[in-house]
């Protein structure tokens, strides 16, 4: 199930036009806003990392700022049942092999380009896993000078679980993105009962009915 939903979440997701929208509602205003979203591009997914291991990014995407400056959006789905600790160590390493992609393809440039990890999480239960690398340290039993000196990487969390579905729409996704994450966090419990999921098709009729009129129109 879970790789048929990562396969789901990828399909809708890699296109710009539902990217943008999923990624400009989910990361705070004070990041969105110096974001221009009619730059945002979708990045190859295969990155290199220390010796040229190959490592695998979700969704890779890349945008410009307001500014003119270059900023690289990592994007991962979460959608176990239970959060996963090892999540935030997962993306440090992906990070890192975006920015060792960028420094062998751009030997030249003096900065590392900025890159902003971002969880979407669908799942039954809350996320309640460390979002930040620092928080996989014993730090209780370690000297509080060090605590400064350890990684971080606080990554975005979009958790889906927390919203309820009168919430999900009033977010301005496209109607193909809303499709996808209401079925990603609400079908699957539903799935179980027939009651259930015929009350989710009757919740989401008109969602579904509008996605499917888009996807016909540009078929």
């Amino acid at each position: 199930m879970g790789q048929r939903h990562d396969h789901l979440f990828q399909v809708l997701f890699a296109d710009p036009e539902h990217a943008a929208p999923l990624l400009r509602s989910a990361l705070p205003a004070r990041i969105a806003d110096r974001i221009d979203w009619r730059t945002l591009t979708r990045c190859p997914p295969g990155q290199r990392g220390r010796r040229g291991k190959r490592t695998i990014c979700d969704l890779l995407f890349a945008a410009r700022l307001h500014d003119g400056r270059r900023l690289l959006l990592y994007l991962v789905l979460e959608h176990k049942s239970g959060s996963s600790r090892w999540v935030a160590l997962q993306l440090l390493e992906q990070v890192a092999a975006v920015a060792r992609t960028h420094h062998r393809e751009r030997p030249q440039d003096p900065f590392l380009p900025l890159v902003l990890p971002i969880v979407v999480h669908a799942g039954p239960r809350p996320w309640t896993a460390p979002r930040q690398v620092r928080e996989l340290f014993d730090l209780t039993h370690g000297p509080a000078a060090l605590h400064t000196h350890l990684p971080s990487l606080e990554f975005v969390l979009d958790d889906l679980h927390a919203a309820p579905p009168e919430r999900l729409r009033q977010r301005a996704l496209s109607i193909l993105g809303l499709c996808g994450l209401s079925t990603l966090q609400y079908l699957p419990p539903a799935a179980r009962d027939p009651l259930a999921f015929a009350a989710w098709v009757e919740a989401w009729r008109d969602v579904l009915q509008a996605a499917s009129s888009y996807a016909d129109a540009t078929s």
